[in-house]
């Protein structure tokens, strides 16, 4: 058994504490102030996707959910989280102005029946529904046990106009 490092796109080994995958993307963060980083082939090389953003990243956890990339940040201003929905291109800081864990590290992000649970290094555990921060809503909470795949009548590709071809010249 060989193993390989696999740092490429890194300026230095990075201090990495969470790994997401999100198809056959998989995203890290540098607790070292790196940023946070992507790789599009297996891990082997990664590019920077999120970097100082209000002072120093600290990328402490991240989490994929639906179409969305989070990622727990502690920087200078204390712990956010924030959400990407266009892989990287845009960030928005889904925190409260002033939440609770403010000055504190957020360790640990998980995704539970339609919410977002944050933990955090010794103020506790918090909550939020998902809806509120990326906009998915929940249309049912039943899940169908069968469904039917009836004939179309009338068939909307048939025309009901007969074509005719003249040979005018």
């Amino acid at each position: 058994m060989v193993w390989t490092s696999c740092n490429s796109g890194f300026s230095y080994p990075p201090y990495v504490l969470t790994f997401s995958v999100k198809g056959n993307n998989i995203y890290t963060g540098d607790y070292n102030g790196g940023g946070f980083y992507k790789s599009t082939n297996y891990g082997l090389n990664w590019s920077l996707i999120l970097t100082n953003y209000y002072g120093s990243n600290k990328v402490l956890s991240s989490l994929v959910y639906n179409n969305a990339i989070i990622a727990g940040i502690y920087n200078y201003g204390g712990a956010n989280i924030l959400l990407t929905t266009n892989d990287g291109g845009n960030w928005t800081n889904v925190s409260a102005y002033y939440p609770p864990w403010i000055y504190t590290d957020l360790r640990s992000l998980a995704s539970y029946n339609y919410n977002l649970l944050v933990g955090t290094y010794g103020k506790s555990i918090y909550s939020i529904p998902f809806n509120q921060i990326i906009g998915i809503k929940q249309i049912s909470s039943t899940v169908p046990d069968k469904f039917y795949l009836h004939q179309n009548y009338p068939n909307p590709f048939k025309s009901n106009y007969k074509y005719q071809v003249s040979d005018s010249k």
